[in-house]
């Protein structure tokens, strides 16, 4: 039966039918109107109740959304910055994590960084050229719930048309290996990384300094970050300042954040694979075969989990919507 909203007007020739005539309700015996208003009342319940409870049971897939954007100048996929060499202090020795120790002091010698981290648009590319495997649209890790890894994936960001200028993430490290080999550079070891973050000898707390993270200076995960991952878990934001994005960012969309040496996002946005084994400090090489991942994505939620000193541990499978790749290269020897 068509509906009334459906239901087709009758023809301008046709004579109009006769009208329907309806009761007032007034005129309804008053123990038949209860009867209505209690019956009403009990049906409108049933529905509100059933909605509740196939949301909890069936929740609606959530989609990422994407606040408008007006960024200034996007930095060049692939821009390198040179980072001279130097000796600093690396480790912590507060407390929060006993992989962390012992500090120790580290040389590191004179090579190239991207300036940003490698994005949608620059990974895309590889793969056209035939050089690297699409990037993964699901996500993989230890203890993963199956019930959960589709919600996860919707913040993988693959090859999304909207999403050019924002890291490449939802990768393993081989696929990060791979991609840097091809461009004929290399993962940055550890070293080099804490280095340029914390700016050398002058052993910052932050890439930017001594001042706490907050929206103005990177993305981590801020009130719109916590209601998307709340559909998956309970997860309170690290601030209650908006950053603006519930996901990734666009890449240099924090400049107050850069580091010493201009490099974006090295904290935020997305983890970095690294090149070498998840050694005990000092030693650079063992026979780990776990490898480790700096820089504290958006989700990151805990003050403790975005010191410049923490490690962060993956199996080489490890993919997830937080975790991106950087590349170095070795400077040139002077002539």
């Amino acid at each position: 039966m068509l509906d009334h909203e459906e239901r087709p007007d009758p023809p301008e020739n046709d004579a109009p039918s006769k009208p329907v005539v309806t009761p007032d309700k007034r005129e309804l015996p008053r123990r038949r109107r209860g009867l209505l208003i209690g019956s009403t009342v009990a049906i409108a319940l049933v529905v509100i109740a059933g909605v509740v409870l196939r949301e909890r049971i069936f929740p609606e897939p959530f989609s990422v959304p994407t606040p408008p954007h007006t960024p200034g100048p996007v930095p060049i996929p692939g821009t390198m910055i040179l980072i001279p060499g130097g000796k600093y202090h690396m480790g912590s020795n507060d407390g929060f994590f006993k992989q962390e120790e012992p500090v120790h002091e580290v040389e590191v010698k004179s090579f190239y960084l991207d300036e940003t981290e490698v994005t949608v648009a620059a990974y895309s590319a590889c793969v056209r050229a035939g050089a690297c495997q699409p990037a993964p649209t699901t996500v993989d890790w230890e203890d993963m719930v199956e019930a959960h890894r589709k919600k996860w994936a919707e913040f993988c960001n693959g090859d999304r048309p909207d999403r050019q200028d924002h890291p490449v993430n939802c990768i393993d490290w081989l696929y990060a290996d791979t991609y840097c080999k091809a461009q004929g550079r290399r993962l940055p070891t550890e070293q080099e990384w804490e280095y340029v973050a914390r700016g050398g000898g002058e052993q910052r707390k932050y890439p930017w300094g001594d001042e706490l993270p907050s929206p103005r200076l990177t993305n981590l995960c801020g009130p719109e970050c916590s209601v998307v991952v709340n559909r998956i878990r309970a997860w309170g934001p690290l601030y209650p300042e908006s950053d603006a994005w519930a996901g990734t960012a666009p890449v240099g969309s924090f400049p107050a954040g850069n580091s010493k040496w201009g490099a974006k996002d090295m904290l935020g946005n997305v983890q970095e694979w690294l090149s070498n084994p998840f050694c005990p400090y000092p030693e650079p090489t063992c026979d780990s075969t776990a490898r480790d991942a700096r820089g504290s994505g958006w989700l990151s939620n805990q003050p403790h989990k975005v010191r410049l000193a923490r490690r962060n541990s993956d199996v080489i499978w490890h993919r997830s919507g937080d975790l991106g790749v950087r590349c170095a290269k070795d400077a040139e020897p002077p002539p």
